[in-house]
């Protein structure tokens, strides 16, 4: 698991309103999507940043006839040192990274969510907390991005307030 992804599952939004839920809370609930969202910001747009990088990076190889399939594997997101790499690039200020990065970041207000495929994985009545498992559809200023998604979602004990726990967003 990256940095980020555990930075993300550290993090836990709270949203309070008056009354508005039930006695249970279901993996589809709307405010558990938006906070999805807002959870997942970052994993999504350096997903996004990554295959951009992928992209020129194959340009680059194409034109010099440099296809070395090893050396394509170790290009791997999953890969630490991609990720050191391309957190460096993101905060370089005047790369292209950089400059696409911070496009990102104030387009992703108006990012577009569509979450299907809602399965319950565990539920405990008890506390009021349900783990899930969906799909999850980004769309950012033309880039998309589709991942599946595991999450937590509680109540609290009075009911008014959501606690939604990203636990991992894996690019499909």
């Amino acid at each position: 698991m990256n940095d980020i992804l555990r930075y993300i599952v550290l993090s836990v939004i709270v949203l309070s309103f008056s009354g508005c839920f039930e006695k249970s809370i279901k993996c589809n609930n709307e405010v558990a999507q938006e906070l999805i969202l807002k959870l997942s910001e970052e994993e999504v747009i350096n997903h996004i940043l990554f295959d951009e990088m992928m992209k020129k990076n194959l340009e680059k190889k194409t034109k010099s006839n440099d296809n070395n399939l090893f050396a394509n594997m170790l290009y791997s997101y999953n890969n630490q040192f991609v990720q050191m790499g391309l957190n460096l690039a993101k905060n370089k200020e005047g790369s292209e990274l950089n400059e696409l990065y911070k496009k990102l970041k104030e387009e992703y207000v108006g990012a577009l969510l569509n979450m299907s495929d809602f399965r319950t994985t565990n539920q405990n009545k008890e506390l009021k907390k349900v783990e899930c498992s969906s799909t999850a559809s980004y769309v950012i200023d033309g880039y998309k991005f589709t991942a599946n998604v595991n999450y937590t979602t509680q109540l609290t004990d009075d009911g008014q307030s959501i606690y939604v726990e990203l636990h991992s967003l894996t690019e499909k």
